[in-house]
């Protein structure tokens, strides 16, 4: 019972107590600094790597802008949005008081089952490199010519299977969540046109879609960033291509499915709204015409005025909030400053990887 009770505090800890500010800024220096001292104690970092074959000058780990780039700058961001979405999913949980569809000892075996798939996807993906003609400072070659995995590629190696294994987890996670929306039923959640999150209090609801979007633009980044550098470098053995027709068949669905389920719950409030507003109008209307005298100005003043609110209470219904993500708020504050800190970043690094 003991080392059930350190388990679970261990998996609290891991899954709702650290930091995923501290985890990306760690993920960044680990995996860049090792990767870095690696290939500086191989001789591999700035100078052409020592390892020649027919006098063929092998690339250098500084040339490797797209690894570079992955562990210093894209590959954390997709980590901190990612774990802010399930962290926000977890938020809507306990607002519900209901339990998380994935228990703290399934998200443990799950990160197993994330670990061995991406162990896989990356034995094959380097595979494709041995068997192929491209080395560097990850996959080179010996003056006997044959291929082998550097230290610093097996440090690669594993910092980007974690990443893979991560990115698994939290999408499932998240899946868990859109199934979640999808079982909601209109009246599960409270329609509130005023609420001050301006989606008619969903937005907590949808909060974990938009950081889980934010995560899937550093993704999308990360894809072209692997394309211009495969296409630049003719890089015939990479088949990262697939992953982008893999990120579009998984990402669609995921942040579309529950984004317009919750629409169609905000519409039908909305229209209950309109109802209740028509029934009242035209019961009051037609009583009150009844009972006015046409020929009393004052009355008849007052009659249309009545009309008047009640087709001015109407529009102001029709101005209820139908999306749970307001437009305005869609773009946050959070996501336009990353954008601006990354575009000085990316304006040089893009240059150099068309010119490399």
């Amino acid at each position: 019972m003991g080392s059930k009770s350190t388990l679970s505090a261990c998996l609290n800890i891991l899954f709702t107590k650290l930091s995923y500010g501290k985890l990306c800024i760690a993920y960044a220096i680990l995996s860049f600094g090792t990767s870095a001292l690696s290939s500086i104690m191989e001789g591999s970092f700035i100078s052409p790597v020592p390892w020649m074959v027919n006098e063929q000058e092998i690339r250098p780990f500084i040339k490797n802008f797209s690894t570079i780039l992955d562990f210093l700058v894209l590959n954390p961001l997709v980590i901190y949005f990612l774990e802010s979405a399930s962290r926000k999913a977890e938020e809507v949980y306990e607002y519900k008081k209901v339990k998380p569809p994935l228990s703290q000892y399934h998200h443990f075996g799950l990160l197993i089952i994330c670990s061995a798939i991406a162990s896989v996807l990356m034995n094959l993906y380097y595979e494709g490199f041995l068997n192929g003609n491209f080395i560097d400072a990850v996959i080179s070659i010996n003056s006997g010519g044959n291929k082998f995995i550097t230290t610093t590629g097996l440090i690669v190696y594993f910092w980007t299977t974690f990443f893979i294994a991560f990115l698994l987890f939290k999408v499932i996670q998240i899946t868990a969540y859109v199934y979640f929306i999808l079982r909601l039923k209109h009246d599960d959640w409270a329609y509130e046109p005023y609420h001050t999150d301006e989606a008619a209090g969903y937005g907590l609801l949808a909060e974990p879609m938009i950081k889980f979007s934010y995560a899937m633009i550093g993704m999308l980044l990360m894809f072209i960033v692997f394309i211009l550098y495969d296409l630049k470098l003719e890089v015939k053995e990479s088949n990262r291509i697939y992953g982008f027709f893999l990120y579009v068949f998984i990402v669609i669905p995921i942040f579309c499915l529950p984004y317009w389920k919750l629409h169609q719950f905000m519409v039908l409030n909305r229209k209950k709204y309109l109802k209740d507003i028509s029934d009242i109008a035209s019961s009051v209307a037609d009583k009150q015409y009844l009972d006015t005298d046409l020929k009393d100005n004052s009355k008849l003043k007052e009659y249309c005025e009545n009309i008047e609110s009640i087709s001015k209470l109407r529009e102001i219904a029709l101005s209820f909030p139908i999306w749970p993500i307001p437009v305005k708020s869609a773009i946050s504050l959070q996501l336009i400053t990353a954008i601006l800190a990354l575009a000085p970043l990316l304006t040089k690094t893009i240059p150099g990887l068309i010119s490399i």
